[in-house]
């Protein structure tokens, strides 16, 4: 590839289907908005959307950004960690749908007695990061051009 802005050409497939997966989120969102009024329960809604609950449990933010049997979403467990039990979220608009979810209870997790192996896993990750970021600098002050793309 080129450096700079890459011609519409080249984009135009990948734009437009970020913005109608945007344009769909947006029309659902509103969607299950009207239909959220007045109702206090995520098996209530789901009777009156027709839909169906899926349940995923232990979720922590800390550990996963993964809903069993969906794929990655973030934007979901995120509002996950903040509900509090039995409220129901607003419509979140999140990598392969909109969700509403709702919070049955929450399990606080007991207090560490020793943080020496949570220490080592953060000095690790750390170190691991320098290592990176050093290599990305000399690569980037180098000039390197990668051409392994044309052999394969």
């Amino acid at each position: 590839k080129e450096k700079g802005i890459a011609p519409l050409n080249q984009v135009k497939d990948k734009v437009t289907q970020s913005v109608i997966k945007d344009k769909k989120a947006d029309i659902l969102k509103k969607e299950f908005s009207d239909e959220m009024a007045g109702i206090s329960t995520l098996q209530a809604f789901a009777a009156k959307a027709n839909l169906q609950v899926a349940g995923d449990k232990n979720v922590s933010f800390l550990e996963t950004s993964v809903l069993q049997g969906i794929g990655p979403e973030g934007s979901v467990i995120g509002v996950a960690s903040v509900l509090k039990p039995n409220e129901l979220s607003k419509p979140i608009q999140g990598e392969a749908g909109v969700y509403v979810i709702s919070v049955d209870s929450i399990h606080n997790a007991p207090p560490l007695t020793n943080y020496k192996a949570f220490q080592m896993q953060l000095e690790q990750g750390l170190a691991n990061k320098a290592d990176y970021d050093v290599f990305n600098a000399l690569q980037k002050n180098a000039n390197i051009v990668d051409h392994i793309g044309k052999f394969y």
